[in-house]
C-alpha cells in the first residue's frame, strides 16, 4: 500500500527543493523495490527490478497512436484550451533570409515544448507522470519545469546505460526524477512506466506518450504555431520531425496555403504513417551523429536534431527566393549552467 504522504503538496515541495541526487536518494527510499544503481558512483540513479506487470486486455498502446485527431480543425483543437495562452515571445530571427525561430534563447534552454506543455499541465490531476526517456531530447525537462508550478512530480524511465546522459542529468537538474531499467529497450522503459504506476502507486501516476502525445499538446502548440503564423505569414515551415507531434501540431495552427516541411530525424517511422500535408524527407545520418560544419546552422542548434534541417531549409529558399520561408529550432545544445 502506497503512503498518501507521496501525494500531498508539501512532500513534492520538499521534493523539488533538494538536489537531483538527494531527490534520487529519497525516492529510492520510498520505495525498497527500487535500488540506487552502484555504476553510477558520482551520477547515482534509482535502478528497477524485474515485474510481472502485464498489460491489461483492453490495453490500447498510446505510442501507436497517430498524434493528431481524425478530421479535427484547428476550431476543434481550440476548444480543448480556451484559457491557454503562449507565455514566451516569438524569438523570431532572421538568418541567411530566413526566418528563424530562435526557440533556443527560452530562458534555461527550454526549448519549444515548454510553449505548450503548461496546456497539459493545467488538466492533468495526478501527482506522478511517467515519461519513456531516449538518451537525448527536450521533453522530460520541460515536463519536470512546468509540472513543479502545479506540485507534479515527473519520472523518466531509460533502458539501462553505464552513465547518464548529458540530457538525463539536465532533465534532473530541471526537477526530474531518472530511474533505469536493468534490460529491454524503449518499449520495455514504456511498460516499465505502465508498471511502476501500477505495482507502486496503486494506479495513482499517468504515463506520457513519446513525443508528449496528447490531444491538448497538439492543441497548445497550434495555438503557438498560429499566433507565429498570423504574425509573419511565411509561405513555408521546417521542422524536424521524430513523433510528427510537432509536425501536426505546426499543420493544426497554420492554413491549407502553407506550406509544411517535415524532415524525418530520429529512427521511428511517424512521419510515414501519418504524414498529414506534410512535404516529408528522411535525413541519412543516424539519429545520435552530429550534422556536418558546413550544413549547420549560425546560431546555437541541436547538432544531432534540428540542426540537420538547416540545409533542406538553405536549398528550398535558394530555389524559392521570393517565398517566405521560416525554420523552427526547437533548442539549443545542452549546457548544464542553464539549469541553474
Amino acid at each position: 500500500m502506497v503512503n498518501d504522504v507521496i501525494f500531498t503538496d508539501e512532500f513534492i515541495q520538499d521534493l523539488y527543493s533538494m538536489d537531483w541526487k538527494d531527490r534520487n536518494h529519497l525516492f529510492v527510499s520510498i520505495f525498497p523495490e527500487l535500488q540506487l544503481s552502484h555504476k553510477y558512483d558520482t551520477n547515482p540513479c534509482p535502478q528497477i527490478g524485474k515485474s510481472d506487470f502485464e498489460n491489461p486486455k483492453d490495453w490500447i498502446n498510446v505510442d501507436a497512436q497517430p498524434p493528431f485527431v481524425e478530421g479535427w480543425s484547428f476550431q476543434n483543437y481550440m476548444e480543448l484550451v480556451p484559457n491557454f495562452e503562449d507565455p514566451f515571445p516569438n524569438n523570431v530571427h532572421e538568418h541567411d533570409g530566413i526566418l528563424v525561430v530562435r526557440d533556443d534563447l527560452i530562458p534555461r534552454n527550454l526549448g519549444s515544448k515548454v510553449r505548450y506543455a503548461e496546456a497539459l499541465m493545467q488538466q492533468v490531476q495526478e501527482k506522478y507522470l511517467f515519461y519513456a526517456m531516449v538518451n537525448s531530447g527536450q521533453a522530460l525537462k520541460v515536463l519536470a519545469t512546468t509540472a513543479k508550478k502545479y506540485n507534479k512530480v515527473v519520472v523518466g524511465i531509460a533502458p539501462n546505460r553505464k552513465e547518464p546522459t548529458m540530457s538525463h542529468i539536465e532533465a534532473m537538474e530541471h526537477g526530474a526524477i531518472m530511474m533505469y531499467y536493468q534490460t529491454g529497450g524503449m518499449a520495455g522503459a514504456r511498460k516499465r512506466c505502465r508498471a511502476f504506476i501500477n505495482d507502486h502507486l496503486d494506479g495513482k501516476g499517468l504515463y506520457i506518450p513519446a513525443g508528449v502525445k496528447s490531444p491538448i499538446i497538439t492543441a497548445g502548440f497550434a495555438k503557438s504555431v498560429n499566433k507565429i503564423y498570423n504574425e509573419f505569414k511565411p509561405d513555408a515551415i521546417f521542422c524536424a520531425c521524430s513523433t510528427a507531434v510537432m509536425a501536426h501540431g505546426i499543420m493544426a495552427g497554420t492554413p491549407e496555403e502553407c506550406e509544411v516541411h517535415a524532415v524525418q530525424v530520429a529512427g521511428n517511422s511517424s512521419l510515414k504513417k501519418w504524414p498529414g500535408r506534410a512535404y516529408c524527407y528522411t535525413h541519412d545520418q543516424p539519429f545520435g551523429e552530429e550534422v556536418s560544419k558546413e550544413n549547420a546552422p549560425p546560431f546555437n542548434s541541436i547538432l544531432t536534431y534540428d540542426a540537420k534541417v538547416w540545409q533542406y531549409a538553405k536549398a528550398y529558399k535558394q530555389q524559392n527566393p521570393n517565398k517566405k520561408v521560416m525554420f523552427w529550432n526547437v533548442a539549443g545544445v545542452p549546457n548544464l549552467e542553464d539549469t541553474k
